[in-house]
């Protein structure tokens, strides 16, 4: 009961921040983009999850949340280097942060095979995807509103990404 609480927790704060990168550009994603991320989240977490049950019985879960830090910081450094000021971290030119994302959900898949998560909370997760980055486009609007001076206010995100690992590693 515990390992789907907090699957919950790290698929909200996932959702916050994957929503928040969407409005680095200081306007409202589209909603096909928002359709299209939770599709791919959760083609990747149901792929994931799927290959993860043949490696759960040789591969320690201490593994999938390294490769889960790695793959985390990996994004960031893409995001960062690919950030364009008018046009956001996500624009239709470059697709080199979509590679780290999708492997970011496939591993984030990976290790709830090892929880042995159902068919439903995978769907029910997808929601609760959906619902977090809509809060999360909505807090990241608020967050620029109030500090629309500062030249950081595009990368707050990235705490919440940041606050995923470290609570996995410990």
């Amino acid at each position: 009961m515990i390992s789907i609480f907090s699957i919950v927790f790290y698929t909200l704060f996932l959702g916050l921040m994957v929503g928040g990168l969407f409005v680095s550009k200081r306007s409202l994603p589209s909603q096909i983009l928002i359709l299209i991320v939770v599709a791919i989240f959760t083609g990747a977490t149901f792929l994931g999850m799927f290959l993860g049950s043949f490696f759960a019985s040789f591969v320690s879960v201490i593994l999938i949340k390294m490769l889960l830090f790695i793959i985390s910081i990996l994004f960031i450094f893409f995001c960062l280097s690919r950030f364009h000021t008018t046009l956001g971290f996500f624009y239709s030119n470059d697709i080199t942060v979509w590679g780290p994302m999708i492997l970011l959900f496939f591993f984030f898949g990976m290790e709830w095979a090892f929880y042995e998560i159902s068919l439903w909370s995978i769907i029910m997760t997808s929601l609760a995807f959906l619902l977090a980055m809509i809060g999360g486009t909505y807090l990241q609007i608020l967050i620029q509103d109030r500090t629309w001076r500062l030249p950081f206010s595009p990368f707050i995100p990235f705490v919440w990404l940041l606050f995923i690992l470290i609570i996995k590693l410990l």
